[in-house]
């Protein structure tokens, strides 16, 4: 008799173990849907996106950095990544934050990560369009390099990933600013 209940309860966590590890294979292939893209979904980061730094300024007191950027590509971008070196012989790997706000709107940017929301009335940055963005470096404390690389949404309607672009703006801070 307790070898019948042995074996019961044997089977049992089986069939326990069996469910578990198809709930645990479904969710990650729901999971995986949302990060591949559908078929009319871009694939890639067309190589004439681009965005260049037209202009900077770097303010000692509250360090921070102002850049003024344009769309110089022939499509739209969605943001951008921003990284920063406080030493001109090194690559830019250290992240700046944005200090840029918008009035009735949820700031969505990460650190490092720069998402265009609301400027101006536009939600994406558009080819020949300017803008201008505030970046706080007191972490790193001062900024000799900065690079930028653009990104596009895999999707127009949503932004469920994002596609890295491969035309990155590099911008060398002279000297005599008040970056440092």
């Amino acid at each position: 008799m307790m070898n019948n209940k042995k074996a019961l309860s044997e089977i049992v966590s089986y069939v326990l173990f069996i469910v578990i590890a198809i709930s645990l294979a479904s969710g990650v292939y729901v999971w995986m849907q949302t990060l591949i893209p559908a078929e009319g979904e871009l694939k890639e980061c067309s190589d004439e996106t681009s965005i260049i730094i037209s202009d900077y300024n770097c303010n000692l007191d509250s360090n921070q950095i102002t850049l003024i950027l344009q769309n110089k590509g022939k499509f739209t971008i969605d943001g951008f990544f921003i990284r920063a070196s406080n030493d001109s012989n090194n690559i830019p790997a250290l992240v700046l934050e944005s200090n840029d706000t918008f009035p009735g709107e949820i700031h969505l940017t990460n650190v490092g990560r720069y998402d265009f929301v609301n400027i101006n009335d536009f939600h994406k940055l558009e080819p020949e369009k300017v803008v201008t963005t505030h970046f706080d470096y007191t972490k790193i404390n001062k900024v000799e390099k900065i690079q930028i690389q653009p990104y596009v949404c895999n999707n127009r309607d949503s932004c469920t990933a994002i596609l890295m672009c491969n035309n990155k703006a590099n911008l060398d801070i002279s000297p005599s600013s008040n970056c440092k």
